[in-house]
């Protein structure tokens, strides 16, 4: 019994209650150790960060609990879409992190994957409340980076959100990587 809420207590204290990803204290406990693993036996590994593009509107449209939904189903797919190594972070709001065990060329494909499942999927129903058969378009924009030797989780992340802001400039629905030398 006490193992049984043992896990409970640490499944709440590493998981997003709506979405069940990982949350931002889990992504960092993750990430420090997987730094220090990396010293001894440097592994690739790159973001996507990513979020939902429109998500104000329907918000405004429909509600929060809609908006909920969009974000619970985003995370879906999201989940689908990574291999069981890799690791779903929401890292706030309708922002997600990808932590992606691989090179940049494989997390781009990921990336690209991800934004045409989330572009093909109907996030709405017939019982949608507000429904008018104009529902704005579910769409992500994401930026991704790769990470340096001796990095900081702070200065990963910046250069992923960088890539990400370029994405919403160019129009949403689009990824972009990082471009620092």
């Amino acid at each position: 019994v006490i193992n049984y809420f043992q896990r409970q207590l640490e499944t709440i204290a590493n998981t997003d209650k709506l979405t069940r990803a990982y949350n931002r204290n889990e992504f960092e406990r993750r990430f420090k150790y997987m730094t220090n693993l990396n010293r001894r036996e440097p592994v690739e590994m790159c973001i996507i960060l990513f979020d939902l593009d429109h998500l104000k509107q329907v918000n405004d449209t429909h509600g929060h609990l809609v908006g909920d939904t969009v974000i619970k189903a985003m995370a879906q797919l999201a989940a689908q879409t990574i291999r069981q190594k890799d690791l779903l972070v929401r890292w706030g709001g309708d922002e997600f992190v990808l932590l992606i065990f691989s090179s940049m060329a494989q997390t781009r494909q990921i990336a690209q994957r991800l934004r045409l499942a989330i572009e093909a999927h109907d996030f709405y129903d017939k019982n949608t409340p507000g429904s008018m058969g104009k529902e704005p378009a579910i769409t992500i924009s994401a930026g991704i980076a790769k990470y340096r030797q001796k990095e900081t989780l702070k200065d990963w992340i910046f250069r992923a959100d960088t890539a990400l802001y370029r994405a919403k400039a160019k129009g949403k629905n689009c990824i972009e990587e990082d471009i620092t030398p």
